[in-house]
This record gives C-alpha cells, sequence and structure tokens, in this order.
C-alpha cells in the first residue's frame, strides 16, 4: 500500500471531508479514499460494451444459427405480390 500526505489543503475542503466522515462514521482516510476512487472512475473512459442481450438469453454457435436460419428461410414469390 502506499501512503499520501496533502499538504496546505484549503480549510472549506477539511470541512467538507470531515463533516462526511463523521456523516458516515468513517474515518478521513476512508472518506478520501473513496471520493478519490469515484472520482478517478467517473473520469476513466467508457468502456465499449456489446449491444447484445447474450449474457441473459444465452448464445447459438455459428452452426446452430445457420441450421436456425435454414429452417426459418423463405422465398418470396413475385408472382403473389402484384
Amino acid at each position: 500500500m502506499y501512503s499520501l500526505t496533502i499538504h496546505n489543503m484549503d480549510a472549506a475542503v477539511y470541512s467538507r471531508l470531515y463533516a462526511i466522515a463523521e456523516q458516515e462514521d468513517q474515518s478521513l482516510n476512508q472518506v478520501v479514499k473513496r471520493l478519490l476512487r469515484e472520482a478517478l472512475d467517473a473520469l476513466a473512459p467508457a468502456r465499449k460494451r456489446k449491444v447484445d442481450f447474450g449474457e441473459f438469453a444465452g448464445k447459438w454457435s455459428e452452426q446452430e444459427a445457420a441450421e436456425f436460419n435454414a429452417r426459418v428461410a423463405r422465398t418470396i414469390d413475385a408472382e403473389d405480390w402484384r
């Protein structure tokens, strides 16, 4: 683990940190670490996610998908649309 010392902290910032620590019944150290972690997470670039629901619905192999598509494939007769 690493340690960090902050010199010449603004009194208003210290008061706010101290108030949060008291309100949440945590140490100043715990509050500062949590706030730093949250701030850094918010600054991190958004992770690119796949827009699919595979994790909820399961996934087919390529062979399973091909078999399904072959079973539901239809041909459209142009004469039916005249």
